[in-house]
């Protein structure tokens, strides 16, 4: 395991504290102060013929500060071969800590992230060691602050500096898959109809083909009672263009983050297969076996239950998994790995369309993690062209293969080994609890809540025609 001398910091510092358990590596204090202020990395040892050139290297930041606290503003990355994928060359926005004075370039100093005209992050070699400066201050966070929160889509910049340097110097920095993987998610449509709400299915099969992307619609297990046929024959006819996933059963608020009894987890989710099961050998069409917990609330027994009845995956944000399992240790180490295994069960990671999604496809390409864009019906309400300008977004960093969630489980983790429902024999599924009111049958309040739903979804695009004309 590679050893780093520390300066300037305490080793219970809560961000040294969480790298130290994301990574394989050990931190000491150095036995000699700074030179300068600030703090210091300096590598003592290695534990691979890879990082070997690490040996002696050293990362040098400004002192702890508050992360993100300064103005919105634009970082400029140099086309450097020590600037990771997919940053080289990249202009993005981000918050911009306060303090930490511009670097000034020594000799044979190059810059490899900018704000303005001034270097913030630079490499230099020098007697056949690698060193490395940052002008950002060392991120400072609460004790008991997850991975994700350090380095988002808001605030990534003071922090990429020290986790590039620690991947190197693990050997953890391996190259980012290729192709990358990529769907976007939709949650909530049915095939009651060829539209529901503003999506339109055939405009976005049309759009996909030209664009080059895949869009994958979370449905409901409790919607799957009808299918019209037109809608069904769109599917079937570009399975490499849209797909379906699993949203819950019900669609009950905290559905799948309620404190139920290992009995109850069971009913309840093999009931949403046998739903999707019946409804995928009815109308011909596979459904990935990935669940998509409505509003992000999962719990970890609900995780553990998914996996014992053979689901392949759930797709959930990681700000969402931490928030309803507060008070886990393993929520503070989100956002790091290419998925999570929690419960047995993997989990797949996604972003919002809006939230600064443009920098959290850079995060997700560089972390190796499938690129999972979520979003709802409203965000087609002006058309395709948002969903136009991020996937060529994605598009532009390389080769991607653009899939269902069942094909981005099975690539992101070859021990996923779950059919797509409909696409195999799921007699081998648990029975729902028929002893439990809530499962084997519709709950009247969930229905009608969905039925009021669905029809103010469908109007709302009469409605904002009605007040736009």
């Amino acid at each position: 395991m590679p050893t780093l001398h520390v300066c300037g910091l305490r080793l219970d510092d809560p961000f040294l504290r969480l790298l130290a358990q994301l990574m394989p590596v050990r931190f000491e204090a150095a036995a000699d102060a700074p030179a300068e202020p600030g703090v210091r990395l300096q590598v003592a040892n290695v534990d691979s013929e890879a990082a070997r050139r690490y040996v002696g290297a050293s990362l040098r930041m400004a002192a702890p500060g508050p992360q993100g606290t300064g103005p919105r503003g634009e970082v400029a990355f140099a086309a450097h071969a020590e600037v990771p994928f997919p940053f080289g060359g990249r202009r993005l926005p981000t918050n911009c800590p306060d303090g930490g004075a511009p670097l000034r370039l020594e000799a044979g100093e190059s810059a490899l992230a900018s704000r303005g005209d001034d270097p913030i992050w630079s490499v230099a070699e020098a007697d056949g060691r690698v060193h490395f400066r940052s002008a950002m201050p060392w991120p400072e966070l609460a004790p008991d602050a997850a991975f994700f929160q350090a380095f988002n889509s808001l605030r990534f910049v003071e922090s990429l500096p020290v986790v590039d340097f620690l991947r190197r110097v693990t050997g953890t920095d391996t190259p980012a898959p290729r192709p990358l993987r990529a769907s976007f998610v939709i949650d909530d449509p049915n095939l009651h109809w060829i539209r529901y709400g503003f999506v339109d299915y055939a405009a976005v099969v049309a759009h996909a083909r030209r664009v080059g992307y895949h869009m994958s619609f979370a449905t409901i297990p409790l919607d799957t009672w009808y299918t019209n046929t037109r809608t069904a024959s769109i599917f079937r006819d570009a399975p490499d263009l849209i797909s379906l996933l699993v949203h819950g059963n019900n669609h009950r608020k905290g559905e799948l983050a309620r404190p139920y009894t290992p009995g109850e987890c069971t009913g309840l989710l093999s009931e949403a297969i046998a739903r999707m099961a019946r409804f995928s050998q009815r109308n011909r069409l596979a459904c990935s076996a990935v669940m998509v917990p409505p509003h992000g609330a999962c719990s970890e027994e609900i995780l553990s239950a998914m996996a014992a009845l053979g689901y392949a995956a759930a797709c959930v944000s990681s700000g969402s998994l931490a928030h309803h399992n507060a008070g886990r240790p393993w929520t503070r180490l989100l956002g790091f790995n290419a998925f999570e295994r929690i419960g047995g069960c993997q989990v797949i990671p996604r972003w919002g369309l809006k939230n600064d999604v443009d920098n959290s496809v850079f995060l997700a390409a560089y972390l190796g993690q499938a690129i999972v864009v979520m979003g709802h019906h409203q965000d087609m309400a002006d058309g395709l062209a948002e969903f136009d300008r991020v996937a060529g977004h994605i598009n532009s960093l390389g080769p991607v293969a653009w899939s269902d969630m069942q094909t981005i489980s099975e690539l992101h983790d070859p021990r996923s080994s779950a059919a797509a429902l409909g696409s195999a024999d799921p007699s081998h599924r648990v029975a729902p609890s028929r002893n439990d009111p809530r499962f084997g049958s519709v709950p009247v309040i969930a229905g009608m809540r969905r039925i009021a739903t669905e029809i103010r979804d469908r109007l709302t695009p009469m409605y904002s025609r009605m007040f736009t004309s």
